[in-house]
């Protein structure tokens, strides 16, 4: 409801700002009574990681609307335009086992890159996959 307000950029600039130190705060004073632990949930966790995706938001609302930088984001705009798809074709297929097909025989020379090159192919096959939807206009929604 913010982005969406009336208010001009800069002022949601700095609610966003704010309401991201104010949760880093809170939960860094609450993580004295209950410790900020990732693999329980803990409620001072969840205060931590909200305050940090307030200010990532706000990094790229700033980025991106106020300053205008746009270009560079049509990479995320063809995932984020298909996001229910891909994550149940991830659910479905193995995609590091279709990017080996290109990149399979190159492992032996790769060392310890290999992982990362396997993962890098799987991804632009993905993404590839989600341009091809994207071109089609083809979106899958619930």
């Amino acid at each position: 409801r913010l982005l969406q307000s009336e208010r001009n950029a800069r002022q949601k600039l700095l609610w966003l700002i704010l309401a991201g130190v104010g949760c880093i705060i809170v939960s860094l004073i609450w993580s004295i009574w209950f410790p900020i632990i990732k693999l329980a949930w803990t409620s001072s966790y969840v205060l931590f990681a909200g305050g940090f995706c307030y200010l990532l938001l706000a990094l790229f609302f700033g980025i991106i609307d106020v300053l205008g930088f746009r270009r560079w984001t049509f990479a995320l705009v063809v995932i984020g335009m298909n996001p229910i798809a891909i994550y149940s074709a991830t659910m479905l297929f193995d995609f590091r086992s279709v990017g080996n097909i290109f990149v399979g025989g190159l492992s032996d020379r790769l060392g310890v890159w290999n992982d990362v090159v396997q993962a890098g192919t799987a991804f632009a096959v993905v993404w590839l996959i989600l341009y091809w939807m994207y071109r089609k206009k083809t979106f899958i929604k619930i």
